[in-house]
């Protein structure tokens, strides 16, 4: 069974799969490039075509991509769009905005099963099984039998200038379909006598397509994919579904609904008239449950004994593959390792030699945005993860604005080395800050210049997906009224959702000066072309200085009115924002907003609510969103909305 690359195009081959089973065709070995090394390590490790059916419709993977990555805590709201990073090979330039520990944790916990069944050797899979890479330095193809089959998966499936390509034993490794795409040379070397292939790579555009700057940029790429097809035979199947006009990275559910569909068709259609042999299914091997020795190489005592608490392995234990599974996703959260593979060998008990590869040590990120109304803001943050040695993390940032200039910088132990889950932080910020000010009809007067310096000093705790900051909040500020200050605790809890739940931030901060509360809470809700991002967010204070108060609908801006028109010492803000895929990265978006701002009085009075609605197009580039929308509020107003990039 031989199976192409060709991104999201590649769940098609679960559509041939089904068609296999119905007919009782079980292949003597599986091939697999790319996204068909990943569908064939599932199918040879024992899964159904039914099984990897549901876990594709279950796996976000479009999260993944176009989502900023785990940046340090103390990067704040900033999400580069441009990385440097220094590892062992002095600085590169990486993309922000794929998310490579993720990616990697979802690897390790979909081939959990397999790994432990194969503990090395790819031909103790219930069906034996080869995932193909590239070397980039000589562009020869390069085949995994043996090894840890998560990171043969991540190899073969390292998409140029996407994936940071895999290194191993000395050699650089990319996607497998820069040499071999459709690997039926690979099988015949292998000892194949016949092959069933399912062709999923995408054909060259014709000349009457290649009208756009794009088009010529698409076909390029694909070439980079296309090597002379390997000649058939006459016993050979060839299944080559309907994927044309897919994107490579599509794995919308409609999508892999679609494709699934049109390979169980094609395959139906090629098989009809096949000679294929049928055999009783072999039974899916059992994988190791008990686990044995873990070692691991270039690993003190302390940092070994951590990842063993990390992924609940201990010599003796009884492996729980959901529970082991969920730990290794989980090692994404962890910043101090882009990559930790397990290396399972022996029999059962099951031995584990770890090998990691850690977060890299400096990390210096550029960010730029511009709104029709704040107008341009540039912002830069760095990290250096071994500042005072292993386990001390040094963050800063400086960000540049019309109405906002503000640097921090910080310290923090590094629990994801020492071992523990709560470390101290101190956190040191400075800010100026014009407070835009507007007359009733909305004219705008010039703003309030304000000053204010703000150190924190506490405890940074993570629990799962939460980050929780607890400590001492003291400040001193500046504004008309003449020099003030507070001192006191502070909170601050925090859930990225990243597609996956919800965003949760809860901030407080009660002195004997003022005291000042907010959450919000978001989301998004996935319907296939649709997109449904409910949003809302309350915030509460008491004697609160003017840089403190809440602006309604924060840096989004009310439909309708001036970015951060109202402020009070009360927010209640409720929104439901719509995106519908238009063609390509291009979205028609509507949004529809209620709240209400104000000082003093109850929370949700019944007077000053507004409402709004507003209305454009966006679109998803390499700079970040672009935004082209129009908005009118209750008040009967209306106001523009131009923005690139996301704003911070």
């Amino acid at each position: 069974m031989v199976l192409s690359g060709g991104g999201a195009r590649g769940t098609a081959h679960i559509g041939v799969l089904h068609a296999l089973e119905q007919r009782q065709i079980q292949p003597d070995m599986v091939v697999g490039t790319s996204i068909g090394a990943l569908v064939g390590a599932l199918y040879a490790s024992g899964h159904t075509a039914a099984e990897i059916d549901s876990l594709a419709l279950a796996t976000n993977v479009t999260r993944l991509f176009g989502t900023p990555q785990r940046f340090p805590t103390g990067w704040g709201e900033l999400t580069p769009l441009v990385v440097w990073e220094q590892g062992e090979l002095g600085f590169a330039l990486r993309n922000p905005v794929v998310l490579e520990a993720e990616t990697t944790g979802m690897l390790n916990g979909m081939l959990l099963h397999g790994n432990l069944v194969a503990r090395g050797d790819f031909d103790s899979l219930t069906i034996p099984f080869r995932a193909v890479a590239t070397d980039l330095a000589t562009r020869d193809p390069v085949v995994f039998d043996a090894g840890d089959l998560a990171r043969a998966v991540r190899a073969s499936t390292a998409i140029p200038l996407v994936f940071t390509p895999v290194r191993m034993g000395g050699r650089v490794l990319s996607d497998g379909g820069l040499s071999a795409n459709v690997p039926i040379a690979i099988a015949r070397r292998l000892g194949a006598v016949r092959v069933i292939v399912s062709d999923v790579s995408s054909e060259p555009l014709g000349a009457d397509q290649l009208a756009s700057p794009l088009a010529v940029v698409e076909q390029l790429s694909s070439f980079l994919f296309t090597q002379p097809r390997d000649s058939l035979e006459g016993e050979d199947v060839y299944i080559r579904p309907d994927v044309d006009g897919v994107k490579s990275l599509d794995f919308t559910r409609p999508t892999i609904e679609t494709l699934i569909a049109r390979g169980k068709a094609a395959a139906d259609s090629a098989l009809s008239n096949a000679s294929c042999p049928t055999r009783t299914t072999v039974a899916a091997r059992r994988p190791a449950r008990r686990v044995g020795a873990i070692e691991g190489d270039r690993l003190g005592a302390a940092e070994l004994g951590t990842l063993r608490n990390l992924l609940g392995l201990h010599p003796g234990d009884t492996i729980t593959i959901a529970k082991l599974a969920k730990s290794l996703e989980r090692m994404a959260e962890i910043n101090a390792y882009r990559e930790v593979w397990l290396n399972p060998t022996g029999s059962d008990p099951v031995d584990f030699h770890l090998d990691v590869v850690r977060a890299p040590r400096r990390v210096v990120g550029l960010d730029l945005a511009y709104d029709n109304e704040l107008g341009g803001r540039m912002g830069v943050a760095a990290v250096d993860r071994e500042f005072l040695g292993r386990g001390t993390e040094a963050t800063g940032t400086l960000s540049l604005g019309r109405f906002v200039k503000e640097a921090t910088a910080g310290l923090r132990r590094n629990y994801g080395v020492e071992g523990a889950r709560v470390a101290p932080v101190v956190t040191l910020r400075l800010a100026q800050e014009g407070v835009r000010r507007f007359l009733s009809d909305g004219e705008e007067v010039p703003e309030e210049e304000t000053r204010e310096g703000a150190l924190f000093a506490g405890l940074q705790g993570d629990l799962a997906r939460w980050t929780i900051h607890l400590g001492f909040d003291g400040r001193l500020w500046h504004t008309r009224l003449g020099d003030d200050g507070a001192a006191g605790a502070a909170l601050r809890v925090l859930r990225p959702g990243r597609g996956q739940g919800l965003d949760v931030d809860v901030s407080a901060r009660l002195t004997k000066t003022y005291r000042r509360v907010q959450a919000t809470i978001g989301g998004e809700v996935d319907l296939g072309r649709l997109t449904l991002i409910p949003f809302t967010r309350i915030g509460w204070g008491s004697q609160l200085p003017s840089q403190a108060t809440f602006a309604l609908a924060g840096s989004d801006g009310f439909p309708g009115l001036h970015v951060q028109e109202l402020r009070g010492d009360r927010e209640v803000y409720i929104a439901t924002r719509g995106q519908a895929a238009v063609y390509g990265p291009l979205a028609f978006v509507l949004e529809i907003a209620a709240g209400r701002v104000g000082f003093d009085g109850p929370l949700f009075a019944s007077k000053g609510w507004l409402g709004g609605a507003r209305a454009g197009v966006m679109a998803e580039t390499p700079i970040g969103p672009i935004r082209a929308e129009y908005g009118l509020s209750t008040t009967g107003r209306g106001a523009v909305l131009v923005r690139v990039g996301k704003w911070f």
